[in-house]
């Protein structure tokens, strides 16, 4: 089996440059200049002069080689910087998402009545506070149900704005009065269907209740 060049990125992390390492740093700055200076004045025969000179040089080359040190350790945090910098902003964004994105609105209601239907699911009529009578409200109740009822086959709530009103729905089949029929017709306000067979799933809301048959205050949301 051949045995495999490293290459690219490896093969440049394997030929680092001395100067680069520690161990380089510390014989860069420290060792060699006082080796060369020891040397200039304990072994040459040059001039005073010219060790002064030599021994100017050596320090001046030192010092470039601290400072070029300093500067590839510089130029390292920065592309660590660089390359760290996408991540923040992405989490900065996702943040900034999570911030923006506008609470699910969950409208209470009570149960007064429920039943079963034969065809699976159940029907409902239930009562909502009057002060959430508003497009923006009725919708979130839309939703609402919509999760509550998730798991039925088939759903019918009758929406209204009063208990009496509920209650007196279950009569409209019966003998109703006039003021009675009055009554649910300004209360019952909304009307949620879930039909697995005919696959019918959306809410009418009547603002005014169901006897006001006006465009602006009626509305069907299909899901």
């Amino acid at each position: 089996m051949e045995n495999q060049q490293p290459t690219g990125e490896a093969q440049n992390s394997q030929k680092k440059e001395w100067y680069k390492n520690w161990w380089g740093v510390i014989v860069a700055i420290i060792i060699l200049p006082i080796f060369v200076i020891w040397y200039i004045w304990a072994k040459t025969q040059w001039s005073n002069k010219a060790k002064w000179i030599a021994t100017a040089f050596v320090i001046i080359f030192s010092m470039g080689t601290i400072g070029s040190t300093g500067q590839d350790s510089t130029q390292t945090s920065n592309q660590k910087t660089t390359v760290s910098s996408p991540t923040q902003t992405q989490k900065a964004k996702d943040e900034a998402l999570i911030v923006q994105q506008p609470e699910k609105k969950n409208i209470p209601y009570e149960v007064v009545l429920e039943w079963s239907i034969n065809n699976g699911g159940k029907g409902e009529r239930i009562v909502i506070d009057p002060k959430y009578l508003n497009f923006d409200n009725m919708t979130a109740l839309g939703e609402t149900l919509r999760e509550d009822l998730k798991n039925e086959r088939n759903a019918f709530v009758f929406v209204h704005t009063d208990k009496k009103s509920a209650d007196l729905q279950g009569k409209m089949l019966e003998n109703p009065t006039q003021s009675e029929m009055d009554y649910v017709g300004k209360h019952y306000v909304g009307s949620y269907t879930k039909n697995a067979n005919s696959k019918m799933h959306e809410f009418t809301i009547f603002l005014n209740g169901i006897d006001d048959t006006s465009e602006t205050t009626n509305k069907i949301i299909t899901y």
